[in-house]
């Protein structure tokens, strides 16, 4: 079975280039390449559901951390969801000139890259679903990984933590993973970022803080136990949960395989040697490449058009 340690020997001789700043490059390559077949693929294994609340008088939504492509908006009550149209920024502003008048959602339109708002402004507590493509784990040559986020505090209807410029995103961590926030941003005074259960529990195992709130050197971090709960949230203890957001925990991601090298390698390595082709400035092998790499997402995205259907018609035969 293909693996992370079978791509990088692959890139290495079809371009037959195994130098130092080549060898160097390829985890870029295959960075790029997995998150643009996480756009290009249009299928079950990338698609990925989140819900989120709007508060009374609240008219954003942040965007999932992983989200890649969103699909669509789903106001829920009651069990029964209704989707919320997208639409321009022109005509949210025509349509709901006055953001303080409230009423129930139907359309929504971007904020920024990691918000979106609606309108009318709920007149009461909502409940959001999220449908999306997500990027799915990455490759990576085995062991700890460590990701490291830059802590501000924003306000955003109210204060916020801002992670590598993203309001409040909901986290995916994963379990044997080093997460290091760091905390030196002045706004982060009396701001001390932690974490909680699903139940608001404190959960302190693998979570150490270091330096002053807001100085240089502040920072907390957390090494994601084996054994920690699918669902956390991070918050700030001073100011409760309203100032973060919850946290998906999976198995680690610093993996040797993952979808694409079980389901997809051929497309996975021809999208990495168009990167390849493009770092050594030989188009005939972009060229040549980048032709396999649509051919190949074609006929995967038809296959899996067709499995769909042949799903959808023994549930209808069957029902």
């Amino acid at each position: 079975m293909p693996n992370y340690n079978t791509l990088v020997t692959d890139i290495k001789n079809y371009m037959e280039d195994d130098g130092t700043e080549f060898s160097a490059a390829i985890d870029t390559f295959i960075d790029i390449t997995e998150l643009k077949l996480s756009r290009d693929l249009v299928l079950p294994a990338f698609r990925q559901r989140a819900t989120s609340s709007l508060s009374q008088n609240d008219a954003f939504i942040t965007l999932p951390a992983d989200l890649v492509v969103l699909e669509n908006l789903h106001l829920v009550d009651a069990n029964v969801r209704k989707i919320l149209l997208l639409r321009s920024d022109e005509f949210m502003m025509e349509f709901w000139p006055n953001r303080t008048v409230t009423g129930t959602p139907k359309y929504y339109s971007y904020y920024d890259n990691s918000a979106l708002y609606v309108a009318p402004t709920p007149a009461s507590n909502t409940n959001i679903e999220i449908s999306y493509r997500r990027r799915l784990p990455a490759l990576g040559a085995g062991g700890t990984a460590s990701t490291t986020y830059t802590v501000a505090v924003v306000s955003y209807g109210g204060n916020k933590f801002l992670l590598n410029n993203s309001v409040a995103p909901t986290l995916s961590l994963a379990r044997g993973n080093t997460y290091i926030f760091d905390q030196s941003d002045s706004t982060n005074a009396t701001h001390q970022i932690a974490f909680r259960t699903a139940d608001d529990s404190s959960y302190n195992t693998g979570v150490t803080n270091e330096g002053v709130l807001g100085q240089a050197g502040a920072k907390t971090t957390f090494v994601v136990p084996s054994d920690a709960p699918s669902s956390l949230k991070y918050y700030c203890t001073t100011h409760g949960n309203g100032m973060g957001a919850n946290i998906t925990v999976t198995d680690s991601t610093a993996n040797l395989t993952n979808w694409l090298t079980d389901n997809a390698y051929d497309v996975l390595l021809y999208g990495c040697l168009v990167e390849a082709g493009s770092f050594n400035r030989n188009d005939a092998m972009v060229q040549k490449y980048l032709a396999l790499y649509q051919t190949s997402v074609q006929a995967i995205n038809k296959e899996g058009n067709m499995r769909l259907s042949i799903d959808n018609f023994y549930q209808k035969s069957e029902g």
